[in-house]
């Protein structure tokens, strides 16, 4: 059987309409399961423990990208398959794994298409999608071997794992065994508000191991765009990979 996680704020009267189509279509396509609703009052990491200890076929999160940052944790290293409905923003995430959203990703939940995917992990934490840091003087200890460091003209260090970030260009891999690190620089202005030619390059390096300094103007780092986490702070790949059903307009 299915198990179904609806996030807390999906508590919200304007998703009813949204959720009624999702259990309706459920219900069509053979793949019911239990529905557990999420609450501020309950403790979420017993609650979701209690849910896996079901063995459930796959264990289907119904949310948006930080309802699958919470559920990370918790499952990375079980043998579980996560599914995901994607309701509200944002739902980067999914869309990166080909799933539309609302009642449209229970097709893709049903074909049950299961991949394996990196994880990275910091400080112990794993993350799905990306690590950034910001800042002047921001610096990252690459491999062990040399160092990476913000300068005046660059906008943030990002270690990626997942997609660059939303509406972009760059897609990654997330079977390859690595994570891919990217010093961005600054879009440029000139007085007109036109963009100019940025004076620095993009640069992008290959990494699995991977250390952020701290620095006078900058002591954090923005954890899969919403977790905040300090540094200093150290950026690995996983061990183990995440079994997610995708569907086939995914981006890797």
């Amino acid at each position: 059987m299915y198990q179904y996680i609806y996030d807390h704020y999906l508590g919200n009267k304007k998703y009813d309409k949204i959720l009624a189509k999702i259990e309706a279509r459920i219900i069509d396509l053979g793949i019911q399961g239990k529905i557990n609703k999420i609450t501020l009052l309950k403790n979420f990491e017993t609650y979701v423990n209690e849910i896996i200890a079901k063995q459930p076929e796959a264990l289907v999160v119904v949310g948006n990208d930080e309802t699958v940052s919470k559920i990370l944790n918790i499952i990375a290293e079980k043998e579980i398959v996560l599914g995901i409905i994607p309701v509200g923003e944002p739902n980067t995430i999914a869309g990166y794994f080909g799933i539309p959203k609302e009642e449209a990703a229970c097709e893709i939940v049903s074909a049950r298409k299961i991949k394996e995917i990196d994880l990275g992990k910091i400080n112990g934490q794993f993350f799905m999608s990306s690590v950034e840091v910001f800042g002047e003087g921001a610096a990252v200890i690459c491999n062990n071997k040399f160092e990476v460091r913000a300068l005046k003209d660059t906008e943030k260090i990002g270690i990626y794992n997942l997609c660059f970030e939303a509406g972009s260009t760059k897609i990654f891999n997330p079977q390859d065994g690595q994570l891919e690190l990217i010093s961005l620089p600054k879009e440029q202005k000139s007085f007109w508000g036109l963009k100019k030619q940025k004076q620095l390059s993009e640069s992008l390096i290959k990494v699995k191991k991977a250390k952020i300094l701290s620095s006078p103007n900058s002591n954090s780092v923005l954890v899969d765009g919403h977790k905040i986490m300090k540094t200093p702070a150290e950026v690995t790949l996983g061990e183990k990979k995440l079994r997610v059903i995708v569907g086939s307009e995914r981006k890797f």
